[in-house]
């Protein structure tokens, strides 16, 4: 029977009878009947095994519902429960097991003799045995869970009978979808070793290890295969990023009171796997205003001496009214399989004053030691919806010029979190913190210049020369597509000791705006139009990125 049964009656009331142990309240907000609705008897039939679903969760396994009274004068829908005591666990007993000993078994398990029994409980006890062994090299290990109720006693007996299923070895491991990287590659980044016991935790591990490559663009879930020769082979599937990529960034700076409109820009070329071995080479130009501009080299090696060891070498060069600046470096990094890197590095360099002198630069060299931790928690590098990222860093310096030495301590602090909204909606924020702080000589190039598309949209590119600052950037982001989103940004920030500035004056600039990232066959498409809290509409800043694989 269905709605049209009982005409186009609505319902004004429903009403739960017997319910003690639970609160009439509670059993009716498992309801989808409400006051409003029409009567539909279907709808009244899946809404009893709601409330038999409710109260097992809740450890009542002998409760009873009787179909309820429809009065459809009134409109009254009436739900009779027959709650019973709660059912209390007798005994538990496993069956079938021969690897694992039945005291290793239940260590595993919350449900004990005398508990209640709590069908979640139950279920997340399952679930941890089937953990146990795929854990332990047992990944096809099945479960039957049975329940029965003791006749004329609140009280009944598990059993839960084991199929552990053959005992298996990863022999070898196999990849498809690599067209450049080698196999070999990808094997050192997962890190697990051949003929080794399957362990899904090593393989949860590995497959998060190579998610985090910035040479994959996605990687599926690994499978066990037997091969011609009866062998195991686990079998990743991956999907690769080009090798190659070009990046050009265009800002547009409307005209104000003290200039005119300005462009800003940046191009850059990243080979992030280099003859498919993982090697990575950067070069990239930027120009963040008139008379400032920077040209950076990198080259990373990885895997020294086959060991999670990484070497890099860096050459940068900044120019900026007044100064230009040089610097080499080297840097030596250690990475795990949980996503954690440390890098250690040393660099050398010198400031230059222009030929105008007009600044009252003088030279300079600066020689430092810097050190940095980065934990990589998120779900995708791309464009992730969960997770986090943590970075900290600390760099001193030896400052020296004509006429006195001194020393520098930089330290910076980042935090990256994202949370997961709803189906094709995240939130993105991150927590920035930085200082500088110099003893004796101070150089031009010491303090943190903030603003523009990497730190406070809506400002200029380095608008703020600061020595302290905290900044955040919150993104409500619209999920497009696998590497495409739409995005609201509010960036806010705490800025003190401005360089130029008098005493420990503070800024608090705001900027916000909208912004996207979309794939096309052209590229990746990148979009940004900000306004700082003064501005106007039209004098917000605009940025325009396009990234090109090869």
């Amino acid at each position: 029977m269905d709605a049209s049964a009982y005409g186009r009656e609505f319902i004004r009331q429903v009403r739960v009878d017997g319910a003690h142990l639970i609160s009439a309240d509670r059993v009716r907000g498992w309801l989808l009947t409400r006051p409003g609705m029409p009567v539909d008897s279907l709808l009244i039939e899946k809404d009893m095994a709601r409330i038999l679903n409710g109260y097992l969760t809740e450890g009542y396994w002998q409760v009873s519902v009787a179909f309820p009274e429809v009065e459809l004068n009134r409109g009254r829908v009436r739900f009779r429960i027959e709650e019973g005591r709660r059912t209390l666990i007798d005994t538990v007993r496993i069956s079938g097991n021969e690897f694992a000993a039945t005291d290793a078994l239940m260590n595993e398990m919350f449900s004990r003799s005398g508990l209640p029994l709590i069908r979640e409980s139950l279920e997340m006890d399952i679930e941890a045995l089937l953990r146990f062994y795929e854990n332990r090299g047992y990944p096809y290990c099945s479960l039957a869970p049975e329940v029965s109720l003791l006749p004329g006693r609140d009280a009944a007996q598990v059993r839960i009978a084991v199929d552990e299923g053959p005992f298996v070895r990863v022999d070898t491991i196999r990849f498809t979808g690599n067209r450049i990287t080698r196999v070999e590659t990808l094997r050192r980044e997962m890190r697990m070793a051949q003929g080794a016991p399957y362990d899904q935790r090593l393989v949860d591990r590995a497959l998060r290890a190579l998610r985090r490559l910035p040479f994959l663009l996605d990687v599926d879930d690994a499978l066990l295969t037997t091969e011609p020769d009866g062998r195991t082979a686990l079998v990743v599937s991956i999907h690769e990023a080009p090798a190659g990529r070009a990046e050009g960034v265009l800002g547009i700076v409307p005209a104000s009171g003290d200039g005119a409109q300005s462009l800003t820009g940046s191009f850059a070329t990243t080979f992030v796997n280099l003859l498919g071995t993982g090697r990575r080479a950067d070069a990239s130009w930027s120009r963040s205003g008139s008379g400032a501009s920077d040209l950076d080299l990198r080259y990373v090696e990885p895997w020294i001496l086959r060991r999670p060891l990484g070497l890099e070498a860096a050459l940068l060069m900044r120019h900026r009214p007044g100064f230009a600046e040089n610097r080499m470096g080297l840097g030596v990094s250690l990475s795990t399989a949980g996503g954690a890197e440390v890098r250690l590095g040393v660099s050398r360099g010198g400031v230059l004053p222009d030929s105008s002198e007009s600044n009252g630069f003088v030279k300079g060299r600066v020689t430092s030691v810097d050190g940095a931790l980065t934990i990589d928690r998120r779900n995708d590098r791309w464009n992730p919806t969960s997770g986090s990222l943590y970075r900290i860093g600390l760099a001193w310096s030896r400052v020296t010029q004509d006429g006195g030495a001194g020393r520098r301590l930089r330290a910076t602090a980042d935090l990256h979190r994202y949370v997961t909204l709803g189906r094709r909606t995240a939130f993105a924020a991150t927590l920035h913190g930085a200082g500088v702080a110099d003893n004796g000589v101070a150089l031009p190039d010491g303090p943190l210049r903030l603003g523009g598309a990497t730190s406070i949209r809506g400002y200029r590119e380095e608008a703020f020369l600061v020595t302290r600052a905290f900044w955040t950037n919150l993104e409500l982001r619209l999920i497009l597509a696998r590497r495409s989103r739409a995005f609201l940004f509010v960036d806010a920030g705490v800025l003190g000791d401005a360089a130029g500035g008098e005493g420990n004056a503070l800024l608090f600039p705001v900027g916000f705006g909208l912004g996207m990232r979309t794939v096309s066959r052209f590229g990746t498409i990148g979009l940004d139009y900000g306004l700082a809290r003064t501005d106007s509409p039209g004098h917000g800043k605009i940025h325009v990125r396009m990234v090109n694989d090869f």
